[in-house]
């Protein structure tokens, strides 16, 4: 048997002229077939076309199938280019090239990674985008359609998006619970849809919710009108408001320094550099009376999707370990106050925690 680690010398099926980078990528794409189930994937996903095209509802186990084959395929070569060294830059990017060519038509049959990759408001990761992963999935009408949505909010990195959405929900309910004043101020910083907080206030009984008081802020102005419209219905006004704020101008609205309990963020960090994080940071700090917590969530470097993000949906992320996150923390105001790094299931999603100290004497 092959070693699966072992790229094959063999050109046989080459043309005798294949520059090196050719040759290259040409046993590359030997090695993926011969050690993934990528020719079942694409068996699988004949059948489920066939099934649609006859107007012939897809079985379960065939669209189970096809998901299974997907997410090993991409496992593999994932492991390939982000945590091996076997390749050089430009080698690695010649496979994701590769990748996206094999998959984006398939990719584009599915209302989510179609959105997602179209971004039709121009930025990766809108609040649709992220409230369809909260929902668990959309089911369309299409059978290839929704067995490609399948394949897609299976994947690691979607499902640590939704996971992190009942982190933050069970955190609040835990604090509220344990409360010691009068009432709980909260700030979600790029809040998108906000579903954690209305999972919070679902929860609750209605005579506690003069306990919690929220405010989200996010750029998108559409995002915030958005939730505007479900707090509006759920009757909400006066316990959930938004903002839409420039996320890294927030230290001009000095209405919010040291006026709340805990501020996070899930899913902003990692689209921004070392030195605006620390500008983030800073920004938070002032925001946070003394004893108020901050939390911000990072795609961790182990995350098993990041293929997926790079090359079929253009989903760039700055990824991070639990020691760049301290670091960020202490090159900010927090100093050295201790933080605490907590993992959503899929282990994929860091969620950094830290406390403003209280002023020394």
């Amino acid at each position: 048997m092959k070693n699966c680690n072992e790229i094959s010398t063999s050109h046989e099926h080459s043309p005798e002229k294949l520059t090196q980078n050719s040759q290259f990528l040409h046993a590359i794409i030997e090695e993926v077939y011969r050690c993934t189930p990528l020719n079942n994937f694409k068996k699988n996903f004949a059948l489920v076309a066939k099934s649609a095209a006859s107007h012939i509802a897809v079985t379960q186990e065939l669209a189970n199938n096809t998901q299974h084959s997907f997410r090993k395929t991409l496992s593999y070569v994932n492991t390939m280019i982000y945590h091996t060294e076997r390749f050089s830059d430009d080698q690695k990017e010649a496979i994701g090239k590769w990748i996206h060519q094999e998959f984006i038509a398939f990719c584009l049959l599915g209302s989510w990674p179609s959105r997602s990759f179209s971004k039709p408001q121009n930025i990766a990761g809108d609040h649709h985008t992220i409230k369809q992963i909260y929902g668990g999935g959309i089911q369309d009408d299409r059978n290839t359609g929704h067995v490609v949505n399948l394949c897609f909010f299976n994947e690691p990195a979607c499902k640590a998006v939704a996971n992190r959405k009942q982190y933050m929900k069970n955190y609040i309910l835990e604090k509220i619970e344990h409360l010691q004043q009068e009432k709980y101020h909260v700030t979600s910083i790029a809040s998108g849809p906000a579903e954690e907080i209305f999972d919070v206030f679902d929860s609750m009984e209605k005579d506690a919710y003069s306990t919690l008081k929220v405010t989200g802020i996010d750029m998108d102005k559409r995002a915030c009108a958005s939730v505007d419209d479900r707090i509006q219905e759920k009757k909400l006004n006066a316990y959930f408001s938004t903002q839409a704020h420039n996320v890294l101008s927030l230290g001009k609205y000095t209405y919010l320094n040291n006026t709340q309990d805990l501020v996070y963020s899930m899913g902003l960090v990692d689209y921004f550099s070392d030195k605006l994080v620390i500008k983030i940071l800073n920004n938070i700090y002032q925001m946070l009376k003394p004893h108020g917590e901050v939390i911000i969530g990072n795609f961790h470097t182990n995350c098993d999707s990041r293929l997926f993000l790079d090359y079929l949906l253009d989903w760039k992320l700055i990824y991070r370990t639990e020691q760049d996150m301290c670091r960020l923390f202490s090159l900010s105001k927090f100093g050295n106050s201790p933080v605490n790094i907590d993992f959503e299931e899929q282990g994929v999603n860091m969620l950094a925690r830290c406390v403003k100290q209280p002023p020394t004497d």
